[in-house]
This record gives C-alpha cells, sequence and structure tokens, in this order.
C-alpha cells in the first residue's frame, strides 16, 4: 500500500526529522511504501531559512533589531548547523518526499505538534487535520500532537470542526485524547510517538553513530523555557565526577568542546547514546533517553503535559521534576525491565492501531 506522510519532514529539530524517519521506518517494517508529502508552506521554510524576509515582516521593530543582530553575530554557526541538517535531510528525508499533486492509498498525519496553532500565522493550519486536496482514500492521524490545547470557546470549535475531516485518530498526549472526547469524539487512542516504536537496536542499525572515546558526562538539552537550575546540575555533575556538554536547539550561543549549537541530528543521537545523565527540556531528548536506557531527568516550564504523558505511561513520572525545583543528588536509578515491558505493551497497541486502521482501508 502506498501511504504518504504529513508531517513536520524538513525542519531543523532533532525531533521533529527523527520522528519523521521513524515513522517512514515503521511503515515500511509493515511491508508498505511509504513518502513524505512535501508539504512545507513558506512560513516554516522561512522560520528554518538562513536569513527570513518573512519573518522581519511579520516582527515587531525590537523583535527585528534582535533578529538582524543575532544574524550578524551567530551567522557562521546558524548556517554550520542548517549544513549539518541538510546533510542529514538529503539521506534520510529528501529521497522519499513525493509532491502534493500524487496520489495515496492512506494518508497519515503526525506526530509531532502538527496541531498546534501555527505562531507565524496566528492560527491552526487545516492541511494538518485532513482538511486538503491530497489525494487519498482515508485520512489518519497517528501520535499527532498539539501542545498547549485551546480555551477559548471559538478555537474549540474551530479545532473541532478540523478533528471532524479525519477518519481515524490516534493522539500522543492524555490530555489532547480527554480534550477530543469532550467534545464527542469517540474511539481516540492514545499512541506512543513513532520515535518509540524503533528500539535502540532499530536506531543503530538504521542510523549509525560512533562511539564516543571522551572525558564521560551529563548531557543537558536546553530547548525553549528550560525547566532547570543549571548551577544545580552542575553540582550534580561535580558530585559524579563527570564534566557537563550543554546541547542547545538554536544556534543562538557561542560553541565550545561543552556548548554544542550546530549539531545535527546524528550527533544529537551520539551525544545522548553516550551521555551518563541527561537532563532535557524536550520531550524527544526525554524519548531517546528511554530509547537507550538512560538515567535522566526531565523539567520544563510549561507544556510539560507531552512529558507527563509519556512518563506516566511507562511508570516514571518520578524523573519529572518541577521547574527549577531541587535535583535528586542520590535516587534510585530507572528499572528499565519494567519500563521495557510497559513499553513493549504500548508499543504492540500502536501497531495495532496502525494495523487495524490501514488494514480497514484495503
Amino acid at each position: 500500500m502506498k501511504i504518504g506522510i504529513v508531517t513536520y519532514h524538513r525542519t531543523n529539530n532533532y525531533g521533529a526529522c527523527l520522528q519523521a524517519v521513524a515513522t517512514r521506518l515503521v511503515l515500511e517494517q509493515m511491508g508498505h511504501e511509504a513518502y513524505y508529502v512535501d508539504y512545507w508552506p513558506k512560513y516554516h521554510a522561512s522560520k528554518y531559512s538562513l536569513f527570513s524576509f518573512y519573518k522581519l515582516r511579520k516582527s515587531s521593530w525590537r523583535s527585528r533589531w534582535n533578529y538582524v543582530t543575532g544574524i550578524i553575530k551567530y551567522f557562521s554557526l546558524r548556517k554550520k548547523r542548517i549544513q549539518s541538517f541538510d546533510f542529514f535531510l538529503k539521506e534520510y528525508i529528501y529521497p522519499y518526499c513525493r509532491s502534493t499533486e500524487e496520489e495515496y492509498d492512506i494518508i497519515i498525519y503526525g506526530s509531532d505538534q502538527i496541531w498546534r496553532k501555527q505562531r507565524e500565522i496566528k492560527a491552526y493550519n487545516p492541511f494538518y487535520f485532513g482538511k486538503n486536496t491530497l489525494k487519498a482514500k482515508r485520512h489518519i492521524a497517528y501520535a499527532a500532537s498539539m501542545g498547549i490545547l485551546p480555551s477559548d470557546e471559538k478555537e474549540k470549535d474551530i479545532v473541532k470542526a478540523l478533528v471532524s475531516h479525519l477518519d481515524s485518530i490516534s493522539v500522543r498526549e492524555k490530555d489532547l485524547k480527554s480534550f477530543l472526547e469532550e467534545m464527542g469524539f469517540h474511539h481516540v487512542f492514545l499512541s506512543i510517538d513513532p520515535t518509540l516504536l524503533l528500539d535502540k537496536n532499530d536506531w543503530d542499525n538504521e542510523l549509525p553513530t560512533p562511539q564516543f572515546a571522551g572525558e564521560k558526562y551529563v548531557l543537558v538539552y536546553i530547548m525553549g523555557a528550560n525547566g532547570f537550575d543549571l548551577q544545580q546540575i552542575q553540582k550534580f555533575a561535580e558530585r559524579k565526577h563527570l564534566k557537563v556538554i550543554y546541547l542547545k536547539g538554536y544556534a543562538t550561543t557561542r560553541e565550545t568542546e561543552s556548548n554544542v549549537v550546530s549539531a545535527g541530528p546524528m550527533e544529537f543521537l551520539q551525544l545522548i547514546k553516550n551521555a551518563e545523565y541527561v537532563f532535557s527540556s524536550s520531550f524527544h531528548g526525554v524519548a531517546f533517553s528511554i530509547i537507550y536506557n538512560k538515567q535522566f531527568y526531565a523539567s520544563l516550564i510549561n507544556n510539560e503535559g507531552r512529558i507527563r504523558s509519556l512518563l506516566s505511561l511507562l511508570g516514571i513520572e518520578n524523573r519529572l521534576l518541577p521547574p527549577r525545583g531541587p535535583i535528586p543528588l542520590s535516587s534510585e536509578d530507572i528499572d528499565y525491565a519494567q519500563v521495557t515491558t510497559r513499553l513493549l505493551s504500548e508499543k504492540e497497541a500502536s501497531h495495532t492501531f496502525l494495523s487495524k486502521s490501514i488494514g480497514n482501508y484495503l
């Protein structure tokens, strides 16, 4: 069966790139042809370009000044980061992109926060909900995420109308599942992120990375509103006799051996896989910590529901710390035997959802 994937496949974001790859690989393992529907609107392309006139036009004067000075100051690092992602995309994404004019048997929408209110256009994008002109027999959401749920009644009505275009629905977070059920959608399935449908052996085989031969380290993956007290992390590392490596989601600071800002997705995997401990303010930083059986903590200032939902499924909610809260200096390690058992159960359930959703439309 020919399946199209609608997601954030061209982005310079670790989690978005890797979940896109995972979705394709899982569908291929199931025996299907899987391609990325190459929908990439101008506001997306502009966000990740080296310089964006579109972003300038949409910004306030103060934001424009900060943006231009930031571009000038970190131009070479931004360029290096974009090149790192381009190298990855040319290998794992672009060869599998197909036109929006092609016909598909099924379109799968997800995962990542494709249903969020798009900040650049200040609206929900109907395309990601199946309200489009794509040629397919059915439209399925898999592990779709919204991030912050709408509270305004008008926006709730908009979302309700958009979701109604889908023939089968699974979401990634418990709060989104409850939200949709309250709006009258039945049979909303709670699925796991596609990155978690592959185990560490799958990732090592598909995206092999070299072993790290340097000094042992704690990895701090900072994305957006970081919830950690970095001084506490430094003290934690000192007590463990480990150095600290900071991995940034954006090239907005200088790069050093311990402050990484231009890494691509392969380096992201390598840094998590070889870390002794991981502190992450990112969903996919947590997901890959679990995949590689790492001891980790997560903390976010807002929008923590996406991580809380995953950790709750796996019985390790205690790894989510309150923003700027104390970091335990001594605690029991995560029991990955129990986590793996729970994760296998969730994998089977998510595979069953996909198989039935696809099979029903043969």
